[in-house]
């Protein structure tokens, strides 16, 4: 009797899923995924299906993939990442953070230059960190975009495992519309690999996976 009162309670208190919520879950080859992923013991059903249920396919991401920038001529999109406020912005970026990059140069042998140059053209130092939610790009790019689908979905497992690993809301990450994320635009696979801190990726995120 108890349990079904608490199932009447739970009824009321969660909305009932519309079509459009539950569009992913009701893919085979969503529902595919998610049983290989538990498989592997990584992540729970729960919650994948979590995740899937709050996703929302994004098909201007497919046409994006398409008609990259890159393919224009170098002499077209040039002046965006050569230009006197980027190389102003640079020598502000140096100057306030010259003892980290002093640190990194010395623990790792990079030199600050080389830092510097790829987060200007990246993200323009933090400015452009990109407004997709990296599940909705990396969904959409891994079921609705054959060509790649194998790097894609590759990806979408390194962002879930990344997010419960640092306890965070995988939901919560944006990025670009390919999900790159953060100062660097790193894939999710780069950040499990090689980040040393991921705080500024997810200051701003609380955990629902």
């Amino acid at each position: 009797m108890k349990r079904l009162i608490f199932s009447a309670l739970a009824a009321l208190l969660v909305p009932p899923m519309t079509l459009a919520d539950t569009q992913w879950l009701l893919r085979p080859d969503v529902q595919r995924y998610i049983d290989e992923q538990v498989t592997e013991g990584a992540l729970t059903r729960a919650e994948l299906e979590t995740v899937f249920a709050n996703a929302e396919p994004k098909p201007s991401i497919i046409g994006i993939m398409d008609r990259p920038s890159t393919s224009r001529p170098w002499y077209q999109f040039r002046p965006n990442f050569f230009n006197e406020k980027l190389l102003a912005n640079g020598v502000a970026f140096w100057k306030d953070n010259a003892a980290t990059l002093n640190r990194a140069e010395a623990q790792y042998g990079v030199a600050p230059e080389m830092i510097v140059t790829i987060l200007g053209i990246e993200t323009q130092y933090g400015r452009t960190t990109g407004s997709f939610r990296a599940v909705d790009a990396l969904a959409t790019l891994a079921f609705d975009y054959p060509r790649r689908a194998d790097f894609f979905r590759a990806e979408l497992t390194e962002l879930l495992r990344l997010a419960r690993e640092e306890n965070r809301n995988a939901l919560a990450l944006k990025g670009s519309y390919a999900g790159a994320m953060g100062y660097p635009q790193f894939m999710p696979s780069s950040f499990r690999k090689w980040a040393v801190s991921t705080r500024k990726l997810f200051e701003t995120s609380a955990r629902i996976i």
